[in-house]
This record gives C-alpha cells, sequence and structure tokens, in this order.
C-alpha cells in the first residue's frame, strides 16, 4: 500500500535504479535494441545493488512498481525532472508498449522478490510521516490491529524517543547524511542493525535489520573469551605462586615455562633454562635410564607417571625429588606438552630414614625388657604389638597376644562396670592414663599392674591407637597394705591413748575448778553470814521496839532484804558441799528450798530470759539432800541458759508434781529454746560429751544430774523437738515429813530412818 503523496519515495526507488531507468531515452534514436539493452542494464543494476545488505532492505510493493511505470509515460509534474525526455506516444511503437509491459512484470517480480525479505525497511518524509512500511517492519508495531502507514513515526513509536535510535535518526534527517549503527529496541527486548538514508525529497529510507540472535552470539562469545582470559590469568598465576616447581616441557622435553619456585629449588633462573633439555640439567647420570623410561611413558600417554629420585641443582647439589607428570594433549588426542611437578623432599627422606633407624632401635630395646609388658594397641583396644616382658608379666605368647582385645586384661568386675572402654576414653581425651589396679593374666592369676596408657597420634593429630606399659608389683602391693593397715591401728592407737589424756586432763581442770568455786562459794556463804547476823538481831530488836508505823515498814523493808542475803549464803554454801555426799540418804522441803535458790536461778539465766515456778500449796518433801538437788536443778537450769542465749522471748519454766498415791514427785524443767536432735539426746549422758566448744563445757553436767537423781532411786527423761524446745522430767521419790526434823534455813532434813 503506497500513499497519495509518495513521489519523493518513487524519486528514491528512481534513483536507486539510476542509469538502467535513464536507458528509456535512446528509444527514440535506438529502437527495439536500446530497449534491450536498457531492460538489461536495469536487470544489471537491481541484481546487483540487492546484492548488498543496504539494498536488500529496500522492498517496493506491486502500487509503487507501477507508479514508476507510470512515471516514465506521464508528463513530468512542474518542478520535477525537466531535463529527462517526455515520453508521451507508447502506443505509436508496439515494441515499445511490450517493453514496458515487460519492464512491469520485471518491477512486479521485484516486489514480490522485497516483500519476502525479513529485514525492515520504512519510508519518512520530513515531517515524520510513515510514507512506506514492508512486512517485516510492520512486525515490530506495538499497537496491534492498527497499521503504521501514515501514521507519526514517534507517536507510533514512543518508546525510541530519547534513545540512540531517535538521536541518529534525526541526525540524518537534518544534517542528509548516512548514518548507520546498532541499538536496542526496549519494548520487544530486541538488538537491530540500523541504516539510515536521506532522499532527494528530504525523506528518510530506515533499513533496520533484527540481529539480537548475533548479538547474543557476540556476547556469549566475548563471554566466554573473558572467562578464558580470566581462567588463564589465574593459571598463570597459580603457576607462579605454587609452593612447589612447576616445569612445563615441549614434545622434546625442552623446557618453556618455569615458576619461581622451580628457580628457588634448583637455583636456575628462568632465561637460563628455557629452550634447553629438562633432564640434561636436572638428572644426575645414575637416573638418567629411569628419567627416559618414564619419559617415554609419558609420551606414550601414561596419565600416572609419578617417582622418586635424585636431582642436582645448579650448584652440584644432589637432592632428592618427589615428581607428579602430566602429558598435554591437543584436540586429535596426540601428546604435545608435559607439566611436572616437584617437591624437594630431601629433608623427609632423611627424617624417613632416621626415624627407620630410631623405631629399629627402640623395637630392639622394648622386646628385651622381661620386667615390663610394653605394647600398644589400635583405636579400639586390640593389641597390635609385642614384648617379651608380655609373656612375663601377663603369660601371652606373642600369637596368643596379638589381637587379643585389651579389656581381657582387666578383672571381671572391672569389665562389667565398662572401666576398659573408660580408661582407654580418658587416656584419649587427658592424653595419658594412669593404671594402677588388680589385672588378670592369661591363666587367671590376679596380680596388681602399675602403669600408663598413652594416646597415640600422628603428626597432624589425628589419633591411631594407644600404648600401655604395665609392670607386676603386687608384692609392693601387698607390703603397701600391710604398712597402711599397720598406720591404721597405730593412729587409732594413737587417737585412743590422746582422748583418753583429754578426757583425763579434763577431768583434773574441772576438779581443780570446781574445788576453787567450792572454796569460793564457801567463802562467801561464811563470810556472808557472819556479817548477816548481827544485823538480823538487831532488826528483831527494833521491831520489837515502839517504832512508828513509817519506821516500822522501813525495819521490816531492810529485814526482808537481809533475809534474802542469808537465803543466798546458803545457796553458795551447798554450791561447795561434796557432790559425793549428795548421794546419802536425806530428804528435801520443796517449799522452802525454792525460797533459797530462787535468786540464784535467776541470775544464771540472767535479765533476758523470764524465770517461772509453780508454788506448792503444802509442804512436799523428796528423797534427796538439798545440796544434791540444788545442783541437779542448778546444771539443768544452767544448760537452758546456754540454749536460750541470744534469743529473743527466752523462757525457763520450773513445774513441780506431787503424786502421793504413786509416792513420786516429778521436777518438770521446760524451755523454748532450740530443742535436741535425737542424736544429741541419745549421747548427752555419756561423759564428755557436749554440743558446746571445750572452753565453754566439760560435758560433764548431764551426767552428773544424771547419777545424782539415779543415786537418789529417781530417774531422768528428756523430751525435745528440733525448734520447740527441750523438757527434762527430773522423777524423785517422795518422803514423809514426820521421819525428818527441822534444819536451819526454812529446810528440813535429817538422815532417813
Amino acid at each position: 500500500m503506497v500513499d497519495t503523496d509518495c513521489r519523493p519515495f518513487v524519486e528514491l526507488v528512481g534513483g536507486q535504479l539510476g542509469s538502467s531507468l535513464d536507458q528509456a531515452e535512446a528509444y527514440a534514436g535506438g529502437g527495439a535494441g536500446e530497449i534491450d539493452r536498457a531492460r538489461t542494464a536495469f536487470s544489471s543494476k537491481v541484481s546487483h545493488e540487492f546484492r548488498t545488505p543496504l539494498t536488500l532492505m529496500l522492498g517496493p510493493p506491486d502500487d509503487l512498481m507501477a507508479s514508476l511505470a507510470s512515471e516514465l509515460v506521464e508528463t513530468p509534474e512542474p518542478g520535477g525532472h525537466q531535463d529527462r525526455p517526455r515520453i508521451l506516444c507508447a502506443d505509436d511503437n508496439a515494441d515499445m508498449r511490450e517493453a514496458l509491459i515487460q519492464e512491469a512484470e520485471l518491477r512486479a517480480e521485484l516486489a514480490d522478490i522485497l516483500k519476502s525479505l525479513t529485514d525492515g525497511f520504512m519510508a519518512l518524509d520530513e515531517e515524520w510521516r510513515i510514507r512506506y512500511v514492508n512486512t517485516a517492519a510492520e512486525q515490530t508495531n506495538p499497537t496491534a490491529g492498527e497499521s503504521l502507514l501514515g501514521r507519526n513515526f514517534w507517536e507510533a513509536f514512543p518508546a525510541v524517543v530519547g534513545t540512540e535510535i531517535e538521536q541518529k535518526l534525526r541526525r540524518a534527517m537534518g544534517e542528509r547524511v548516512h548514518v548507520s549503527g546498532e541499538a536496542c529496541y526496549e519494548p520487544d527486548g530486541r538488538w537491530y542493525e540500523m541504516d539510515i538514508h536521506p532522499t532527494q525529497g528530504r525523506h528518510l529510507a530506515f533499513f533496520s535489520r533484527d540481529i539480537t540472535e548475533r548479538k547474543r552470539a557476540e556476547e556469549a562469545q566475548a563471554r566466554l573469551q573473558r572467562e578464558r582470559d580470566e581462567a588463564l590469568a589465574r593459571l598463570r598465576l597459580k603457576f607462579e605462586r605454587m609452593p612447589i616447581a612447576c616445569i612445563r616441557l615441549d614434545a622434546q622435553y625442552r623446557i618453556t615455562d618455569w615458576n619461581p619456585a622451580a628457580e628457588a629449588m634448583f637455583g636456575y633462573r628462568r632465561e637460563e633454562v628455557l629452550e634447553k633439555e629438562g633432564p640434561e640439567i636436572l638428572v644426575t647420570p645414575r637416573v638418567r635410564r629411569e628419567t627416559d623410561d618414564i619419559l617415554r611413558r609419558l609420551s606414550a600417554g601414561d596419565m600416572d607417571a609419578h617417582t622418586v629420585n635424585e636431582n642436582v641443582t645448579k650448584d652440584g647439589r644432589t637432592i632428592i625429588c618427589e615428581w607428579h607428570n602430566t602429558p598435554l594433549r591437543n584436540a586429535d588426542g596426540d601428546v604435545i606438552a608435559f607439566i611436572s611437578m616437584a617437591q624437594d623432599i630431601t629433608q623427609r627422606v632423611e627424617a624417613d630414614a632416621a626415624l627407620r633407624e630410631s623405631e629399629e632401635r627402640y623395637r630392639s630395646l622394648i622386646s628385651q625388657v622381661r620386667d615390663y609388658a610394653v605394647f600398644s594397641t589400635d583405636g579400639l583396644g586390640v593389641v597390635t604389638t609385642w614384648n617379651e616382658g608380655c609373656q612375663q608379666v601377663l603369660g601371652y605368647d606373642e600369637a596368643e597376644f596379638i589381637g587379643l582385645d585389651v579389656a581381657k586384661l582387666f578383672s571381671l568386675e572391672d569389665r562389667a562396670a565398662g572401666l576398659p572402654a573408660d580408661q582407654l576414653r580418658e587416656a584419649r581425651e587427658s592424653g595419658a592414663m594412669r593404671t594402677d589396679r588388680w589385672m588378670q593374666a592369661r591363666d587367671g592369676r590376679r596380680f596388681y599392674g602399675m602403669g600408663v596408657t598413652t594416646a597415640l597420634t600422628r603428626a597432624t593429630g589425628e589419633p591411631i591407637g594407644f600404648s600401655m606399659i604395665l609392670r607386676d608389683v603386687t608384692p609392693m602391693k601387698l607390703l603397701q597394705d600391710e604398712l597402711r593397715r599397720r598406720e591404721e591401728e597405730l593412729s587409732q592407737l594413737v587417737t585412743q591413748r590422746t582422748d583418753e589424756l583429754q578426757r583425763t586432763t579434763d577431768r583434773l581442770r574441772l576438779s581443780e575448778r570446781m574445788a576453787s568455786l567450792g572454796t569460793l562459794s564457801a567463802g562467801l556463804g561464811h563470810d556472808l553470814g557472819n556479817l548477816l547476823l548481827p544485823i538480823e538481831i538487831r532488826l528483831r530488836l527494833l521491831l520489837d521496839a515502839d517504832l512508828t508505823p513509817e519506821l516500822r515498814e522501813l525495819v521490816s523493808g531492810v529485814e526482808k532484804g537481809t533475809q534474802y542475803l542469808q537465803r543466798l549464803a546458803g545457796g553458795l554454801r551447798s554450791l561447795a558441799l561434796d557432790p559425793d555426799a549428795s548421794l546419802e540418804a536425806g530428804a528435801t522441803e520443796l517449799r522452802a528450798w525454792l525460797d533459797d535458790v530462787d535468786i540464784i536461778l535467776r541470775n544464771v539465766l540472767g535479765r533476758y530470759i523470764a524465770f517461772e515456778y509453780e508454788t506448792l500449796p503444802a509442804e512436799c518433801w523428796v528423797g534427796i539432800k538439798s545440796v544434791g538437788l540444788t545442783q541437779v536443778v542448778f546444771n539443768v537450769v544452767q544448760n537452758a541458759a546456754d540454749a536460750l542465749r541470744g534469743r529473743e522471748a527466752g523462757r525457763v519454766r520450773l513445774g513441780i508434781l506431787d503424786d502421793p498415791e504413786v509416792g513420786t514427785v516429778l521436777l518438770r524443767v521446760c524451755d523454748n529454746g532450740p530443742g535436741m536432735s535425737p542424736e544429741v539426746i541419745r549421747r548427752c549422758m555419756e561423759p564428755y560429751f557436749s554440743t558446746k566448744p571445750r572452753r565453754v563445757s566439760t560435758g560433764m553436767g548431764l551426767t552428773f544430774v544424771h547419777r545424782l537423781v539415779t543415786g537418789a532411786g529417781g530417774r531422768m527423761d528428756i523430751d525435745s523437738t528440733i525448734g520447740e524446745g527441750t523438757t527434762i522430767n527430773l522423777t524423785l521419790l517422795r518422803a514423809r515429813s514426820a521421819d525428818f526434823d527441822s534444819s536451819s534455813g526454812g529446810q528440813r532434813g535429817t538422815d532417813a530412818q
């Protein structure tokens, strides 16, 4: 389809046809021969032009070719080519008409060819309207179902605006020059090769070819080239930095490359060895034949040509190198070069030789040791070596011992407890594990083994097994056990004698202390009584005199204080009496006794501990002397005071329960202290047992109380709970008042009848 205003495009195609169309001017003078020559020239011109990529993108349709034909027979328009002759009378000559028909057929054939081209073509006028578009170019139309013909190019292809394609089009239009190049069209993401030609009528012929696949192939080729270059660079870098010598040889064994490690190993600079035969300068004559054999194997394609042999350095030193050689092949599989990597292992070989020699000496030494079983095992504890000591200590010969599970050397009890595996694990974790225990020999004999199990590792730290050293020290073990038993007996004897000595010393100190306390108490009681006697006499005289009520009240108060001091003096004299004398038969009246000892008991408890006791409605006699009863209750109350010391709201209560029918009197001393455990209750009446420090207590208090109570025919019981206090029950025999005479201090007591 051709736009009505297509003359510029007609001129463009006419210009492409060139001189072929001008041959029509020869018709007037040349006749049919000239027409044939014009047809031939036209065909040759079209064939020549469309062999090139540029003209192959020109594809005028049928109606355009018809316009070209009519252009030949019509009168030129004003402003057209005035120098071209007008052809007005085609009917005047039948040959001329035939020629035009043939030309039209030729042009139609040419149009079919252009339409079938895969390259796109557009014709644009100076206002950027699309005057012509072929089928291939129409496929780039972003608006489906709407033809591009007659539309503004920028409106039809808005994605082109601002791109390199726009720049090239505007340059060709503005400067009227031929512009070509490549660009990517964003809507379909494909690459196009552009060829833009300005025409005679300020139009543009815009040829485009899809080169996406070519671009992709070029990018892939470029990427492969980059990767190849990078790989070669990395290989070269690795070659240069390889810590072992790397040498490249050609098929004739000439050195073609040589890395710095090879320079350091052999002493030759790279420039000194290039193009020289490698075996000639690097191999000693003694191993040349072996080297030539390896090279022949490499040339034959052997991929496992590994060897260790002698080599020579530039300064003449002989070194031992380990070689790894690889043949390089071309695409046809022919060996064209070799890569050889070498490492100087001279020191390793020398160290291995020294190690083998050392191992031989060690093996010889160990095999001759008889007093020690020296052997090794694998990681699971299976024996791998043997020496003569294994026969001497364990009873196994070499054939029996190799492959034996080391657990069989342990006793049945140790095996049942998993001790062999535990010992190997501890040795593996800590490096070594000492073995001192009873073990079992081949014949079932038990022996005491002493030794060590050591974990064996490679230089890399990888565990490889264990070494064990065992010695039979049964006689020494038996002597040690006997010595230990004797030491324990001696220690127990020394402890026993020391305890006895300590108890004797404690008794002596207690006796001395009690003697001093008795002497002090007796002296204080005696002196205080002597001082109070005249005061009491004078007070009684004053009370017999005629005194005013006020004075009598004052004198009575002084008399009560004097009586209190007399009871205190009596209590001191009671503490000073011999306790053994208290075991003699006697009796005490409790009411009078309580009045005498009240002050003493309160002083023992201190101001922060409350003291309570029950008063008796009538006389109550118990079958124990007053001094003994005082010492019994004093010790019990003093223990309660020690238990309550430092506690808030401490309380001690003395209860008395008279049971005439049974004939007993129960004295109950209760406190709200911390209480005693069952173990302490069981042992508290043992001599010298105490829960208090030695400097505070001798451990004889409750023992003394128990002795006095049971000596008087009574019984002592203890009831205590941790955290709830303690109650001590003293059950005494009841006595009758008619059996006893009055005595001083308000207490009546005589020897039993």
